[in-house]
């Protein structure tokens, strides 16, 4: 299923960085993977249960991540791996000497009460945080190509108001951004399950 083809995706991955890691800092970053996923459950049991929820009003993260997964496989929609991600922005990051990456809302009204990748151990953020309270991770301001926001719109079109997205960033120098969406709901909290890495592009252009 899609949690063992990550484990393999992520082994991959790390193999790959460690293969052609350097000491100049200037080595190829290998690139995430994106593939098509797997569903979690058979849609005639998830529209069963999701009929159910909704009329007894009950929405939980796990039910919108299992619809999320049947519509990006429906649709043939690729998702980069979570993970690769991380690990890819993290060392770009290293490597154009900036000091941190986050996420941002892509719009006003994905900014929400959230907050994760908090170190409460070491106090500070980790890589790949959001905090709605500081302006680190305020709404993105540059430009998105047509093709992520096409895909946007697809999702938004059907999931509406249940999810929220957000774009990877650093103040300095540009980077590539990724574009993911999560659901809704506060309680996902920093649950990389939840979070669905669905396009990126070129900065300054629209390459990719």
């Amino acid at each position: 299923m899609l949690g063992l083809s990550r484990q393999r995706n992520r082994v991959a991955s790390e193999e790959l960085l460690s293969a052609v890691a350097g000491s100049d800092g200037a080595t190829l970053i290998p690139y995430p993977i994106a593939q098509v996923p797997e569903r979690v459950v058979e849609p005639e049991k998830q529209h069963s249960y999701a009929e159910l929820a909704e009329q007894l009003g009950f929405v939980s993260p796990e039910l919108i991540r299992a619809q999320l997964l049947e519509f990006f496989n429906e649709e043939g929609i690729k998702l980069y791996d979570y993970h690769e991600v991380c690990v890819w922005l993290t060392k770009k990051k290293k490597k154009d000497g900036a000091s941190y990456w986050c996420w941002r809302p892509l719009r006003d009204k994905d900014a929400v009460a959230y907050t994760w990748g908090f170190d409460r151990e070491k106090s500070r953020f980790d890589d790949g945080f959001h905090c709605s309270a500081i302006k680190e991770c305020d709404t993105y301001k540059r430009l998105v190509p047509m093709h992520a926001l096409e895909k946007v719109m697809k999702i938004e079109q059907k999931f509406g108001d249940r999810v929220k997205f957000f774009v990877s960033d650093y103040i300095f120098p540009k980077p590539d951004p990724f574009i993911m969406v999560r659901p809704a709901m506060e309680n996902a909290g920093d649950a990389t399950e939840y979070h669905f890495v669905f396009d990126v592009w070129d900065e300054p252009g629209f390459g990719i």
